[in-house]
């Protein structure tokens, strides 16, 4: 009886060590998780993407991937838990009728760049996007319009994404 009583304490104790273990491996696994996700969204360690005439900035651990397109040249930029589809062509164009009571509209006309920059006050519900063209100028070799859009963010990504699309300059 007292063999079987002192078998029973003993796997009691082994399953409250397990049970500490794994409390601290989950604990240890939420930290590590947590300060990498914070450092995948600096605005640091930069490259330079091209898509068509322009060029922006990225952390180095975002990649480009060009897929097939119709009428234009689309892809996807992505890193950091973060994707960016992107739409440059002819055709492509910004948003219409967009509701300001879920966005802040940012439209910028600069020496001919039109910009639009769309954030949303949700950004996990709604898209981020920019959309860039020119002022039809048929004397001018304005590239055609760029469109890069992201949905499903954090306040973060969202932060870092804004950085992106500000980073984008024409290549003239």
């Amino acid at each position: 009886m007292l063999a079987g009583t002192l078998c029973l304490k003993q796997n009691e104790f082994k399953l409250q060590i397990m049970k500490s273990s794994e409390s601290f491996s989950l604990l240890f696994l939420i930290f590590f998780l947590n300060s990498c996700s914070q450092d995948d969204l600096a605005y640091d360690n930069l490259k330079t993407f091209d898509i068509g005439e322009y060029q922006l900035q990225a952390p180095k651990n975002f990649n480009l991937i060009e897929q097939q397109g119709y009428d234009s040249m689309v892809g996807i930029i992505e890193g950091s838990g973060i994707t960016m589809s992107y739409d440059y062509g002819m055709y492509t164009s910004p948003e219409q009728n967009v509701s300001e009571e879920n966005y802040d509209i940012i439209n910028d006309n600069n020496d001919g760049t039109i910009r639009q920059l769309l954030i949303p006050k949700n950004p996990e519900r709604d898209h981020t996007s920019i959309h860039i063209s020119f002022t039809e100028n048929p004397e001018s070799n304005n590239p055609p319009a760029l469109k890069i859009w992201s949905s499903n963010l954090t306040e973060k990504q969202q932060e870092l994404v804004i950085k992106i699309f500000n980073s984008i300059t024409v290549a003239r």
